[in-house]
């Protein structure tokens, strides 16, 4: 229940709520791998209190025979540069429930439900995210409820009915493969986020700085240039200033 787990492998468990991590009461979930979990709701974590923070977190492979296959999150809790992955749901949300609370910087993909494979969305924020790549037998990517979400700078399709929608779009990633979340270049989602200031000296999934470039980049992954490609650019850069220079 409430408490903190860092560092943690939560595998094989089952429940009825939260199969991984159970946080009815708050708690901190961070650098930890959730998987091969099961349960009714949550099989990887069931999140429902305003004090629920979780961080850094490699969630694939849970279970749930309702609604939240990776992750249930509802009164206000908070995830943050989380990978949300192959996961199932037998309802809603194969990846993601998201009942209130706030998702930042995470990327959804390869979850299955019924409907709203990658995420169903009741209220809350989803923020600088990914959704891409899940399926359902309607509302592959995501689908909403009753309430009243806001989803902002993500990457999804499609991004029509949206709720709000600013600055989201509809093109496709360009993961380095179908099981590697890691951004290629050229991808659109490098450097389309919003920065905000929990991000000066934070770290993403990798551990490599929350920002690389002048915006931050969608999703759980920041992309960082090969250092040959790099100092390529810095080169080209330096030869254009001298052709254009007085």
């Amino acid at each position: 229940r409430r408490g903190e787990c860092i560092g943690c492998a939560l595998r094989g468990n089952e429940a009825l709520r939260g199969g991984g991590y159970y946080a009815p009461d708050g708690g901190t979930l961070r650098d930890s791998l959730i998987a091969n979990n099961r349960a009714m709701n949550g099989a990887g974590v069931y999140a429902n209190a305003s004090s629920a923070t979780i961080a850094l977190c490699r969630i694939s492979a849970n279970v749930a025979t309702n609604n939240g296959g990776g992750v249930y999150c509802a009164s206000g809790a908070s995830l943050f540069s989380c990978l949300i992955a192959r996961n199932e749901a037998g309802h809603v949300a194969g990846g993601l429930y998201l009942s209130g609370g706030t998702v930042c910087n995470c990327t959804i993909s390869s979850n299955m439900a019924a409907s709203g494979g990658g995420v169903h969305i009741n209220s809350g924020t989803v923020l600088n995210g990914i959704i891409h790549g899940n399926s359902a037998a309607s509302q592959a990517n995501w689908s909403v409820g009753a309430g009243t979400p806001v989803v902002l700078y993500s990457a999804t399709a499609p991004t029509n009915n949206l709720p709000d929608g600013r600055g989201c779009i509809a093109d496709e990633p360009v993961f380095a493969d179908s099981t590697d979340f890691r951004l290629l270049e050229g991808s659109p989602c490098i450097n389309a986020g919003t920065n905000l200031v929990w991000m000066a000296g934070a770290s993403d999934l990798d551990g490599n700085p929350r920002i690389h470039g002048s915006r931050v980049d969608m999703g759980c992954y920041e992309f960082v240039p090969e250092p040959c490609i790099a100092l390529l650019l810095l080169g080209l850069s330096a030869l254009l200033a001298r052709r254009t220079g007085p």
